[in-house]
């Protein structure tokens, strides 16, 4: 409230609360919506006057529909980055009403801040339209935040509680003071008593709650147990009968809250277990748990004891995984502790697969080497441990998850398990040949396997040598075959190599053959007709005809060709024909040959 020229004037702050229920310090949390103001952001230095719909979780009574928030850049806010001011542009108030049970006990607290000077205001509550009380003494603060406290019971008939903060008085006029911040409500609806409750066996329990509401048994308790009143506020619970957690739900119109209560007969510890951890194929040893005297071990498949084992289980290490059973130990009367879980742990062996044989190249004038092996397990070092060895002695340092020799001889890697709390440690070993080999690579001899003039030809390569080759054809891609098809006229070169690069070799062969086509247009580009590969049979006779039979043109195999014309004159376009008489070279016996073929000029 603002006192102006001695008027009072009221201003009611009324809060937009949502109520939910957890369980914390026994207490169920009532939370304000943007309770520090956050939302919408102002990111300027002045305040900012939004309407109601853009401000989540409060209201306003204003008839403009305004509310004030301010950013921290002028005044530092108390939590966050914002803050309200009481009044925006009318005297009004901010609004929420919830529902509240007789006897709820709210703890309640917010930052106040002065404007312009010392600013009070009053908090109130009371049920929706009044009346209102006061709710702790009016709170008065200068231009320093201040942080206030304190509770408010909810009266008898008060099914719903509206808190209502009232602008006292200010330094500035009837809009400007009473600054906001961080509200909170806490609202005490659960269960009282203290947990966790300690029970031995046969006991009984005694709990206490506040407000309306009923009591629930949680379905995973280890047993059923009996409830004295499941609407009174003072309970009796008795009949445990298994050792364990046992879980109540206090539950009420408005949240709910839990509480624990550990039952053991005589205080009988659980057995003392370990997790037990085996390696893939180990010979597994009977499991042995050792009870305290006069008590046995109970064998369960599942933690709540309902699926009891005849026997102990046996460990199957092919297996790899994980397996829980649970176990506990039974008095004579029958009082049984805490289950508690054993896990069979299976572990796999480090799996990795290095090649039986790698090469290392080295060269043969010199004796350096040509390429570099890698044996890489492609393991993870953080998980494994590593060990290599040079012709069963170890070599020195090498105990990364790779190694990269320099020298032939047998290499063997033994892998480890890094030890974990589990215990197992589990080992492979593999062992590789490294073989050194020049950069020699043998001769090599390439041919053509068709015919001169052939429809397709192929070029066959042969390598005398012990490793294993490449093969490409006129700097093409590297192939395994060594036969290469359809090739084209004229001359090609092949390329050798090794498949570990130690050494590389080429030759050429030339494919006898004649183009369809040829244009003498004397653009530089087929202005020849020419037979391809008879360079070195320069006795050969070529004799190009017309469709009729007619003598155009004689040539020798060393000629530059045909330019398509006869007796100085431009042939037309046309198809031609030609003869040949030459030695065929890919016979053994030099076998001389006529082909007769056709050919079209274009223009």
């Amino acid at each position: 409230m603002t006192t102006l020229n001695n008027s009072l004037i009221i201003l009611f702050l009324l809060v937009t609360l949502n109520l939910f229920c957890q369980t914390t310090d026994d207490k169920c949390i009532v939370t304000t919506i943007n309770p520090d103001f956050e939302t919408p952001i102002n990111t300027g230095t002045n305040p900012i006057y939004p309407d109601q719909s853009d401000v989540p979780g409060w209201q306003t009574t204003a008839t403009d529909g305004v509310i004030e928030i301010w950013s921290n850049t002028r005044i530092p806010a108390y939590s966050g980055n914002q803050f309200i001011e009481l009044n925006a542009n009318e005297v009004s108030g901010l609004y929420q009403d919830y529902d509240s049970p007789e006897g709820t006990l709210f703890d309640y607290a917010f930052a106040h801040r002065g404007r312009l000077g010392i600013d009070t205001c009053q908090l109130l509550a009371g049920p929706p339209g009044g009346p209102y009380v006061n709710v702790g003494a009016p709170v008065s603060t200068g231009q320093v935040w201040s942080y206030n406290t304190g509770t408010y019971l909810v009266p008898a008939g008060q099914p719903k509680t509206r808190f209502i903060f009232q602008s006292v008085s200010s330094t500035g006029r009837e809009t400007v003071g009473n600054f906001l911040d961080n509200i909170s409500f806490t609202a005490n609806v659960g269960i009282l008593t203290a947990g966790p409750i300690e029970v031995f066996c046969g006991n009984e329990v005694i709990v206490e709650s506040i407000g309306n509401g009923t009591w629930e048994e949680d379905p995973t308790n280890p047993s059923i147990t009996i409830i004295s009143d499941i609407t009174s506020n003072n309970i009796t619970i008795s009949g445990f009968a298994t050792s364990g957690e046992y879980i109540y739900k206090w539950v009420s119109p408005f949240c709910s809250s839990t509480i624990s209560i550990i039952y053991d007969e005589d205080l009988i510890p659980a057995p003392n277990v370990n997790d037990i951890s085996y390696c893939e194929g180990d010979i597994p040893i009977p499991i042995d748990i050792k009870p305290i005297e006069d008590y046995k071990i109970n064998w369960y498949s599942d933690n709540l004891g309902v699926n009891n084992l005849s026997e102990i289980p046996t460990i199957d290490t092919s297996i790899v995984g994980e397996t829980i059973y649970y176990v506990s130990q039974q008095s004579i009367n029958g009082c049984e502790s805490t289950i508690v879980p054993i896990k069979i742990i299976i572990n796999t062996l480090p799996v990795f697969d290095l090649e039986e044989n790698y090469t290392l190249c080295i060269d043969e004038s010199d004796g350096k080497l040509l390429n570099e092996v890698v044996l890489d397990t492609g393991l993870d070092v953080d998980k494994y441990n590593f060990t290599w060895f040079l012709n069963g002695i170890e070599i020195a340092g090498a105990t990364l998850e790779n190694y990269t020799p320099i020298k032939g001889g047998t290499y063997r890697v033994d892998v480890v398990t890094k030890t974990t709390s589990t215990g197992a440690i589990c080992k492979t070993s593999d062992t590789v040949e490294i073989i050194e080999s020049s950069n020699v690579i043998p001769e090599i001899i390439s041919k053509v396997t068709t015919e001169a003039f052939a429809d397709t030809h192929i070029i066959e390569t042969q390598v005398n040598g012990e490793f294993e080759y490449e093969y490409s054809l006129d700097d093409g891609p590297w192939q395994e075959e060594n036969i290469f098809r359809d090739v084209s006229l004229g001359e090609h070169i092949i390329k050798v190599r090794d498949t570990i690069g130690c050494g590389e070799a080429s030759n050429s062969v030339i494919v006898i053959d004649y183009p369809v086509f040829f244009t003498p247009n004397g653009d530089g580009v087929n202005d020849f007709w020419k037979i391809t590969g008879m360079d070195n049979q320069p006795n050969s006779k070529i004799y190009i005809f017309d469709r009729y039979g007619k003598l155009l043109k004689r040539l020798a195999p060393t000629d530059n060709g045909w330019d398509g014309t006869y007796n100085g004159k431009l042939m037309p376009e046309n198809d031609y024909w030609f003869s040949i008489d030459y030695i065929e070279p890919n016979s053994f016996t030099s076998t001389n040959k006529n082909f007769k073929g056709h050919f079209s000029l274009k223009r």
